[in-house]
């Protein structure tokens, strides 16, 4: 909603919609709260995992659906480190359009390729941008006290 307002036509000529597309400009401008550290590592954490089944992956569909969800793991994860914000569908495809594409994530998914050799190091790149790789002893949650 933010995008239409901040960045549409007014349909109305007054105050009220001026104040309401200045102030709209100036949240998207701003980005969303920075990532806490529990955030970041969860991120991480699930992109790490999906970057392992990528690099494994030898069947065609099972690397398709992989490499479905590492784009988007590693999208959101990108936009989100840079404090910028997230979209879904076309639309997080585009938020990575609106700055320079330092990970290669708008050029991997917009060239239609499945190179997932590519999509693996821009994946390992993300995760290098956000404090690396995170699988052994991350724990989701608290464990309990007896374990």
């Amino acid at each position: 909603m933010d995008r239409l307002i901040g960045d549409g036509i007014a349909l109305t000529d007054s105050d009220e919609s001026d104040r309401l597309q200045v102030a709209t400009r100036e949240v998207l401008l701003a980005g969303p709260d920075p990532l806490s550290p529990g955030e970041r590592s969860l991120r991480a954490y699930s992109l790490s995992a999906l970057l392992d089944d990528l690099v494994d992956a030898t069947e065609p569909g099972e690397g398709f659906v992989l490499s479905a969800a590492a784009w988007r793991e590693a999208a959101e994860l990108a936009l989100l480190v840079d404090r910028r914000w997230l979209g879904n569908g076309k639309w997080l495809l585009r938020e990575l359009r609106l700055q320079p594409d330092r990970f290669g994530l708008a050029a991997w998914a917009s060239s239609g390729q499945q190179d997932l050799t590519s999509l693996a190091a821009a994946c390992q790149s993300v995760l290098e941008a956000s404090g690396g790789y995170l699988q052994d002893g991350f724990v989701r949650g608290n464990r309990p006290a007896d374990m």
